[in-house]
């Protein structure tokens, strides 16, 4: 690939960036509020990104995650708050997947309060990163086999993955 191309590749995905930005800025201030999150800087993002724990290896056999089914919301938000409990800082950074543009940085209790409403605004999965540690708790929404409960068939249930330990 020659380095115009390059160039125009990354002007293209700054351009990219910057509306997916704006556009999740403007959904997450309708719903909580613009007060109480920050969007990141892209530089700041990505460096965090590429310098956090990675995505764990085998983590069905090595028990990594949580599979939760919807009407135990109460589960989900027990195990942000013990993740949250690990947290120096007051705030986390959350990475959302189908927005795909960089970090948010929101304050403990409000990732507490607003959890549901930032999956539900991705459609797919949040990750919530302590700022400290690099650590992470991914929180998708997913509609699969469910291990244990496969009788059931394909059914929607909150799966969780912790990084490494």
């Amino acid at each position: 690939m020659n380095d115009n191309s390059t160039k125009l590749q990354q002007k293209l995905w700054e351009i990219e960036r910057k509306q997916k930005a704006e556009k999740f800025s403007k959904n997450l201030s309708e719903k909580i509020g613009e007060n109480n999150f920050e969007i990141l800087d892209f530089d700041f993002s990505d460096n965090f990104i590429k310098n956090a724990e990675n995505y764990p290896q085998n983590k069905y056999e090595r028990n990594l995650f949580q599979q939760i089914e919807l009407n135990n919301e109460n589960d989900v938000l027990k195990a942000i708050k013990e993740f949250l409990e690990r947290n120096v800082a007051t705030f986390v950074f959350i990475f959302s997947y189908n927005y795909n543009f960089g970090l948010t940085k929101i304050e403990n209790e409000k990732i507490i309060e607003n959890w549901k409403i930032l999956l539900e605004l991705d459609g797919d999965e949040i990750m919530i990163f302590n700022p400290e540690n690099k650590k992470f708790l991914s929180v998708e929404l997913t509609e699969e086999f469910m291990i244990g409960k496969e009788a059931k068939g394909r059914v929607k249930f909150y799966e969780l993955t912790e990084s490494e330990r």
